[in-house]
Order: structure tokens, then C-alpha cells, then sequence
């Protein structure tokens, strides 16, 4: 296996930085890493070359959601870590008051 690239380790590290109960979205993560595409941000996520035990449950659409097969799961983390959520079937995080913005931009090293 190849070494990670410089994008995933500073998509990788911002992630990681995110605090308990807080939110970015994968648009918020793009631009913190320097990277055009939430998308692509996604993709690093999910195949996670750097091997980091990242807390993925704090990355989110812009809608505050995830997929279908993540949600049970993120719900379960979202209320252990007291992160705001909405509505009481389909939840969702509530952005307004759970995005996490950091002082100074980018955490150090991203």
C-alpha cells in the first residue's frame, strides 16, 4: 500500500480535530483542506488511506444527515457526545448549532 496522500492526511487531521458534540460538513472539510470538491472529501473518508480512527460521525452533509446504512449508528454517537440534533424520526444535526468553526481556520498541520 502506497503512503497516503497530502490531501487525505489534511482531511485527516481536520477531522480528527472536530470536538465531541460538534459538526463539520464535508463542504467545511473540502474548504479547511484546500480541496474543491466535498465529494471528493467523502471518498478520502470512506476509504480513509491514513488508517486514523477518525470520528466520521462528525462529518455531515450540508443538510446535516448521512447515509441511510450510517444513521443508527451516528445517532447513538450524536447523543452520547450531546451534539444538537432535529426532528425525532429521521434526525438530523442541527448546523446552527452544532457546526464547529475553528478560531484559526485550519488545525495545525492540515
Amino acid at each position: 500500500m502506497t503512503a497516503p496522500g497530502e490531501l487525505a492526511v489534511r482531511v485527516a487531521r481536520i477531522v480528527a480535530a472536530i470536538p465531541a458534540g460538534h459538526v463539520l460538513t464535508y463542504g467545511d472539510v473540502a474548504e479547511l483542506a484546500e480541496c474543491r470538491s466535498a465529494r471528493l472529501v467523502g471518498t478520502l473518508m470512506a476509504r480513509n488511506p491514513t488508517g486514523a480512527d477518525l470520528p466520521w460521525w462528525r462529518v455531515v452533509t450540508a443538510q446535516g444527515t448521512l447515509p441511510p446504512h450510517l444513521r443508527p449508528e451516528a445517532r447513538e454517537r450524536w447523543r452520547d457526545e450531546g451534539t444538537p440534533v432535529r426532528g425525532s424520526g429521521d434526525v438530523r444535526v442541527d448546523l446552527a448549532r452544532a457546526r464547529w468553526t475553528p478560531e484559526d481556520g485550519a488545525p495545525d498541520g492540515a
